[in-house]
């Protein structure tokens, strides 16, 4: 059944960016999803109906952020706006569908690796409702939303919760069909799929066939919102990059938060690419000289696809690259977990897999190589002949998927790696397809754009706002 437009902007959204209302010219506004509506104003205390609340926030960043003259201004100016933004988490009720929204936000922004104490405390509350009463929150984006925050903070939270929107037949109910921001909500949860989760699987085959062909139908910039959640679902994508390009140039909306922590997220990116410039600078000085990978010759003895793969995993250098980190982050290091981390474990063999792969599906066609140095393509094909090129890649794409949800399942709790290092393996699996998407001009568009705009381009300060 076709979507009708208004049920894009009629039914309660959730997080991410969607349109509330247009304004005369015919653009839509935009809020985050999750701004409390008619339905969650019953669970939750509105930040924005808080008189002392509102008070305290405007007293707090009554001055634009400017442009300060030296950089120890806009340190000392970041550090008194965090301390504001922390105190905004903390009257927030744990329980509440608003942190849920606001975590999102702030994750969304790329910001929120400065409240993870706060956002632990919501995260750990919103455990206990899944847990206890899993079936009391039933709104349609709710549900997907919970599900994914936890998932993604490591809980082993069940799939039966999304059994309620699904009929007899197994198929999810018209109600849902009707909802396009609930379909999105499905689709994002749907990356955190492990094996054998049937009905995550299920979510995301319906989600995307639906939302792909509501862009037929959507204006253009409603339709740009959905492309956006099917190409770069926040789970497997870099949220930094996703925040500047995206989040902070049309995020908008009427609650205050919202624009407060957009602010913040101006600030942090722009401190954060002065860091990446000083980070430069110092590796040149230490690397003269790039190692290129030796390439894989041709032999008589072809190698099977997965015997290719599996030593692919290891000249990736994603083994090398993980174990500097676990070591440089110095949490949780034992014996156990250092003998894990030397047999190559699951959260890196995985992550490994994820490069490798996009890295051949994507080498041949900017080197130009015609296979005379192997790819998992190359010798799938050769191993399975008759097999042409888009079933080889096709085929390789859905190892990617399966590497994918291993990854998942080895960042559930517990494992024995510390937070840090799971989120690490995470964000490097997140930046492969960046560095490896290539186009018909042998190019890395996603790559460049996303080094422009995290050395090169500021993000100017919205003045007046406050």
């Amino acid at each position: 059944m076709a979507f009708t437009s208004p049920a894009f902007s009629s039914v309660p959204s959730f997080i991410s960016i969607v349109p509330e209302k247009f304004s005369g010219t015919g653009k839509p506004n935009l809020l985050v999803r999750g701004c409390l509506s008619a339905n969650y104003e019953k669970q939750s205390v509105s930040l924005d109906n808080d008189t002392d609340f509102r008070s305290n926030l405007l007293k707090h960043l009554k001055y634009p952020i400017g442009q300060p003259g030296f950089a120890e201004d806009i340190h000392v100016e970041h550090a008194r706006k965090l301390k504001a933004f922390k105190h905004i988490l903390s009257r927030v009720r744990k329980d509440s569908f608003e942190g849920l929204a606001i975590i999102d936000a702030v994750q969304r922004l790329g910001i929120d690796y400065h409240f993870q104490e706060e956002i632990q405390q919501i995260i750990r509350r919103q455990y206990v409702i899944s847990a206890t009463y899993p079936f009391q929150h039933h709104y349609l984006q709710e549900i997907p939303l919970r599900f994914r925050l936890l998932r993604q903070e490591g809980y082993n939270v069940p799939t039966d919760i999304f059994n309620k929107f699904m009929n007899k037949d197994g198929k999810f109910k018209q109600i849902v069909r009707e909802d396009i921001n609930s379909l999105m909500g499905l689709y994002e949860a749907s990356q955190l799929c492990i094996g054998g989760e049937d009905v995550l699987d299920e979510a995301r085959q319906f989600s995307s066939k639906l939302l792909n062909q509501s862009m037929s139908y959507l204006d253009p910039y409603q339709a740009k919102i959905v492309r956006n959640t099917l190409l770069y679902p926040y789970h497997r994508s870099s949220a930094r990059f996703m925040a500047k390009k995206f989040f902070l140039s049309n995020f908008q909306g009427e609650n205050e938060w919202i624009h407060v922590f957009q602010e913040l997220a101006k600030m942090d990116f722009n401190l954060v690419q002065s860091l990446h410039r000083r980070e430069i600078v110092q590796i040149s000085n230490l690397c003269n000289a790039f190692l290129v990978e030796a390439k894989w010759f041709a032999s008589e003895n072809v190698p099977k696809a997965e015997e290719y793969l599996k030593n692919g995993i290891i000249s990736s250098g994603v083994h090398v690259v993980l174990v500097h980190i676990f070591f440089l982050l110095g949490q949780n290091v034992t014996k156990e977990t250092v003998e894990l981390i030397d047999n190559n474990p699951g959260i890196i063999s995985s992550t490994a897999t994820i490069l490798r792969l996009w890295d051949d599906l994507g080498s041949a066609k900017d080197e130009n190589q015609e296979g005379k140095d192997g790819s998992y393509v190359h010798y799938y094909m050769k191993e399975h002949q008759g097999s042409s090129v888009q079933a080889a890649e096709e085929h390789a794409m859905s190892k990617i998927s399966d590497a994918w949800k291993c990854l998942n399942k080895e960042c559930l709790s517990p494992n024995p790696f510390p937070a840090s290092f799971t989120r690490a393996s995470l964000n490097l699996a997140r930046m492969v397809p960046l560095m490896y998407s290539y186009d018909d001009k042998q190019r890395l568009p996603s790559l460049e754009e996303y080094i422009k705009s995290l050395l090169f381009e500021n993000e100017e300060p919205t003045r007046g706002v406050y």
